[in-house]
């Protein structure tokens, strides 16, 4: 079957390659080179624990203090916020232990084995030696700290992640640049790295890419792509709009793992 998979980040990559590897017949779209997008700007982390959700019980209660701290993540435009409640309000209905336990166990599917998929994502390339197994660590600067994230923990412990806390003198023997910077440590095993020289994630995406371009991975290039949308809900055709009005059909079926607008 033809297929179109559009973004080169690490997961249109990944697509991409796995389809081929089941016979199909592959075309890869972006605006840029492989890796140039969201898969360049991140640290490489293969974050196998990374199944909770943004919205957790209790979270309606932290926005007030989040909005008016200039060192919050979150930022409102007031102006916009009359349009902005009806979705954030559905938004945060899903902070429920229900709506995370359930998501949880969803996501844990498919991160699991997240340096699992990454070594055989990579067999037969370069990018093998830059992927390696590792723990991840999150420091907490107090008791209290540590508190608040317990259940977030109990979550992924339920789901069979393996989480050690330590103390930070404990952690600091085997990571002495921390030493005192942190009361607690949290150790999630059996994550993973990518680690090279430079930008780890581009380099192992570099290094993935020539796999699929030997079994004749098609690629193009497009920057005036800035949406996709599907045909009279044909999900056998893929329409990429551009920005004067014009068109491109693709025949086949698609992955959309990003669009890279700016």
């Amino acid at each position: 079957m033809k297929c179109v998979v559009i973004g080169a980040g690490i997961n249109g990559l990944s697509t991409a390659i796995w389809l081929q590897r089941f016979d199909h017949d592959v075309t890869l779209v972006d605006r840029a080179e492989p890796g140039a997008g969201t898969s360049y700007g991140n640290a490489g982390v293969l974050a196998a624990g990374a199944v909770l959700p943004v919205t957790v019980p209790g979270l309606i209660t932290k926005i007030p203090k989040m909005v008016l701290s200039k060192h919050s993540p979150l930022f409102l435009r007031w102006r916009y916020l009359p349009r902005l409640l009806p979705f954030l309000m559905k938004y945060l209905s899903f902070g429920t232990k229900k709506h995370v336990s359930h998501f949880a166990q969803e996501m844990s599917y498919l991160l699991g084995d997240s340096y699992d998929q990454h070594m055989a994502l990579a067999q037969g390339t370069g990018a093998a030696r830059f992927i390696h197994p590792d723990d991840y660590c999150h420091g907490y600067d107090s008791q209290a700290a540590l508190d608040a994230d317990l259940p977030a923990i109990a979550f992924r412990r339920a789901l069979g992640y393996q989480i050690d806390i330590e103390t930070g003198a404990e952690f600091a023997k085997t990571d002495p640049f921390h030493q005192g910077n942190f009361s607690h440590v949290a150790r999630h095993k059996n994550h993973g790295r990518t680690r090279s020289l430079g930008a780890g994630p581009v380099q192992t995406i570099g290094a993935i890419y020539p796999i699929g371009k030997r079994r004749g991975l098609s690629r193009r290039i497009d920057q005036s792509i800035n949406d996709a949308q599907t045909a009279r809900n044909d999900f056998s055709r893929q329409i990429c709009n551009h920005p004067d009005g014009r068109a491109h059909s693709f025949g086949g079926i698609v992955g959309i793992c990003r669009i890279g607008c700016p």
